[in-house]
């Protein structure tokens, strides 16, 4: 018998698809715009012209139509959300093994003082301690909720919040690239997302903020992260710290599975 995707599956989807279609073009557009700054490693900008302007437009065009449509989807949407799925697993095993290992790698690295950063410390403990979230929610048996899990969303919305203060700070004070409002308003949807997921916990639900930061936190996070990726490949000196970035599209395939499995309130499991 052949599957019937809901709405909300297809939207889910949708934001994907079009996320990773629209950091090809950044990609494309980084390439043709981007100045390095040869004095200092780590320094990225990207030229203010017709093309990186008209991308922005664009990108903005997209943040509003996501916008829309988890509005209008949230108002029939429920809390219905299945963490014991085979895609929820796989997500959070994922995101808890980047968490551990990269917040592990880089705490090792302060520790014998290849990096001095405390703040890049502070955030690789914060991953270590945000990683246990995902490695628990992974063990759940299908059927049964461990309590456990309710309580360490908290450990990841204050990962969240830190990751975010930590990272607006210093791009503040050492402006690190020019690129950086795709990466913060990232961090701002992942937040606000671990919030509303942790408060579902308690029945407090508000599907439309839910939906909506979802979509966002996927948009920014994948439009941020695949092409630092790409470009740091081609000069690791421009960041140093690109595991974060792998992690971040580990995160944001984590909320993508959250907000696939979104369904409306008639749903009949």
């Amino acid at each position: 018998m052949r599957r019937k995707f809901s709405v909300y599956q297809i939207s889910a989807v949708a934001v994907a698809v079009s996320s990773m279609l629209l950091s090809v073009v950044r990609i494309i557009v980084l390439k043709n715009n981007i100045e390095i700054n040869g004095s200092q490693s780590n320094y990225y900008y990207i030229l203010k012209n017709t093309e990186t302007i008209t991308f922005l437009v664009f990108a903005g065009c997209f943040v509003l139509a996501y916008v829309v449509i988890g509005f209008l989807l949230g108002k029939k949407a429920n809390a219905f959300m299945p963490f014991d799925s085979s895609p929820v697993v796989f997500s959070a095993s994922l995101s808890g093994f980047m968490l551990l290992a990269t917040g592990l790698y880089y705490s090792y690295q302060y520790i014998t003082g290849q990096i001095v950063s405390g703040a890049k410390f502070a955030i690789s403990l914060g991953m270590v301690f945000a990683s246990v979230m995902f490695l628990d929610l992974a063990l759940q048996k299908e059927g049964q909720k461990r309590k456990s899990v309710t309580y360490l969303r908290f450990v990841v919305c204050g990962y969240a919040i830190m990751r975010l203060v930590l990272d607006f700070v210093e791009q503040n004070r050492i402006p690190a690239n020019s690129a950086s409002i795709f990466h913060i308003l990232g961090l701002i949807s992942f937040m606000l997302f671990a919030v509303y997921e942790g408060i579902m916990e308690f029945n407090f639900k508000s599907m439309r903020a839910y939906i909506i930061t979802g979509y966002l936190c996927v948009f920014f996070l994948i439009v941020y992260a695949l092409p630092n990726l790409a470009i740091t490949l081609l000069d690791y000196s421009l960041d140093p710290y690109i595991l974060l970035s792998a992690v971040d599209i580990a995160l944001a395939f984590y909320v993508l599975t959250r907000v696939y499995s979104v369904c409306a309130e008639n749903h009949k499991s």
